[in-house]
C-alpha cells in the first residue's frame, strides 16, 4: 500500500517503543504523538498530544484533527503480570483501543501499524515464522493475539509487526530493560537472570526502523526479532562486556525458581527471515551495545 502524505502519528510515544518511533522517524514525517498519563519531553520535532485511547470519541476526534497518512500504533499496557492482575484493563488497552484503532484507519484509508508481540506463542516449538499459529499462555499475549485479528480482519490497511525483548534508550518516564540492568551493575549489585527463556532481543532504534519499513511494504505480519536468538543470562553476558562490568555480578537462575503472577514461555525466538529478505535487517547485537553503551551516562 503506498503512503501517500507524510504525516505520521504514534500512539504511546512517551513509551519506550515509541518515543524510539519518533526519534527515527522526525527527519522523514511531520510527527504527532499521543501521550496520556506522562508529560515529557519528545524527541525534537514531534507535536505531543494529550488523548485517552480508549474513548472512541477522542480517537475520531484526533484523526479529524491529524490526518495522518500513517499511525503505528505503540500504546498498550505492556507489563504482563499488570494483565493478568487485571484482564479487564488489559482488554481495554490492548483490545478494544486496537480495534477502534483498526476500524478507523480502515475507514479513512490510513496504513496502521500495530505492534504486537513474540509472546503471541507458548515457546514450546520455537523459532516462531510468521505462518505458525498464535498460542499464548498468559492474558497479554492472548490479548495481543485478539488485537493482531482486529487489525487483520478490519481490511488491507492494516499490518501486524511482532516485536521481540526490546532494549535501548527511550524517555524519561519509559521503562527500559538496560536502563534497568545498569543502574543495578552500577550500584555494585548483582543481576539475576533466566538461563531457559530465550529470546530474540532488537534495540529500539532498530526496531523503529523495522516498522517504518514495514509501512512501507506489502507485508501484511511480519517478525521483527533480533539477530541472535539469547538466554536472559547470555543476554546479560554481552551487556556486562559492552559496558565494562564483570561477568561475576551475573547470577543464573532458572524459570521455575522465580514465582510469577504470569505464566512465562520458555522460548519465544522469532524467525525474522521474511523481514531480512524484504531489507529490513536489524543491527548487530553487540553493536548496538557498544553504541548504547556510549551514549548513556558512564558504567563506572
Amino acid at each position: 500500500m503506498a503512503i501517500s502524505g507524510r504525516r505520521l502519528l504514534v500512539t504511546g510515544a512517551s513509551g519506550f517503543l515509541g518515543w524510539n518511533v519518533c526519534a527515527e522517524a522526525v527527519s522523514r514525517y511531520e510527527v504527532t504523538g499521543t501521550v496520556r498519563e506522562h508529560d515529557v519531553a519528545l524527541p525534537v520535532g514531534t507535536v505531543s498530544v494529550r488523548v485517552d485511547l480508549a474513548v472512541p470519541d477522542q480517537v475520531e476526534a484526533l484523526l479529524d484533527r491529524v490526518r495522518p497518512d500513517l499511525l503505528i500504533h505503540c500504546a498498550a499496557l505492556a507489563a504482563a503480570a499488570a494483565c493478568e492482575a487485571d484482564p479487564a484493563a488489559s482488554r481495554r488497552a490492548n483490545v478494544d483501543v486496537t480495534r477502534t484503532l483498526a476500524g478507523q484507519c480502515a475507514a479513512r484509508g490510513v496504513r496502521l501499524v500495530f505492534c504486537s508481540t513474540d509472546l503471541v506463542f507458548d515457546g514450546l516449538h520455537a523459532p516462531y515464522a510468521e505462518a505458525d499459529p498464535t498460542c499464548p499462555v498468559n492474558v497479554y499475549g492472548r490479548h495481543k493475539a485478539e488485537a493482531e485479528q482486529c487489525v487483520l480482519g478490519a481490511g488491507p490497511t492494516g499490518v501486524v509487526c511482532r516485536l521481540p525483548l526490546l532494549f535501548g534508550r527511550g524517555s524519561a518516564a519509559s521503562g527500559s530493560i538496560l536502563r534497568g540492568m545498569v543502574e543495578t551493575l552500577q550500584a555494585g549489585g548483582a543481576l539475576r537472570l533466566f538461563e531457559d527463556e530465550f529470546r530474540t532481543p532488537t534495540d529500539g532504534r532498530s526496531a523503529a526502523r523495522g516498522l517504518l519499513a514495514a509501512a512501507l511494504g506489502e507485508a501484511r505480519l511480519l517478525h521483527l526479532g533480533g539477530p541472535e536468538r539469547l538466554s536472559r543470562y547470555d543476554f546479560g553476558v554481552r551487556v556486562v562486556r559492552a559496558f565494562g562490568f564483570s561477568e561475576r555480578q551475573l547470577l543464573r537462575c532458572r524459570q521455575s525458581s522465580v514465582p510469577a503472577t504470569a505464566a512465562r514461555p520458555p522460548d519465544v525466538a522469532l524467525d525474522s527471515r521474511l523481514a531480512r529478505r524484504l531489507g529490513i535487517v536489524p543491527a548487530p547485537l553487540d553493536e548496538g551495545l557498544r553504541r548504547l553503551a556510549a551514549e548513556m551516562p558512564s558504567s563506572r
